[in-house]
């Protein structure tokens, strides 16, 4: 599924991640300064809720901050009850932007990309 929006963190590395992606899907990308280092949770969903509309957004940021946020959207407690890897692709489905309100669609680690 080909993304309606990527946004990313304005951290360099994150920057670059996205401009790779953006460039492959022939999309630009939209800077996000609430996604540097140290992500909110609740910021996350209150910045998601304008984009639910739209069938796919890519999230380019770091850790553990999308552990942390994709554990509470799936639900799981705790803020190390969910831990993926850097460089990984995680797909989650939203019906809206409040936690537990996802389903894990896929993980995939950067070893098997």
């Amino acid at each position: 599924m080909i993304p309606d929006v990527i946004l990313t963190s304005p951290v360099l590395r994150a920057q670059q991640t996205a401009r790779i992606v953006a460039d492959q899907l022939d999309r630009g990308f939209v800077e996000c300064p609430w996604m540097a280092c140290g992500m909110d949770t609740e910021t996350l969903l209150q910045e998601l809720f304008p984009h639910l509309e739209k069938t796919a957004v890519l999230l380019v940021g770091h850790e553990p901050d999308f552990s942390t946020a994709i554990g509470t959207l799936l639900g799981i407690a705790g803020p190390k009850a969910f831990n993926i890897r850097k460089a990984s692709l995680t797909a989650l489905e939203l019906d809206e932007a409040k936690p537990g309100s996802a389903q894990l669609q896929f993980l995939i680690p950067v070893r098997l990309m």
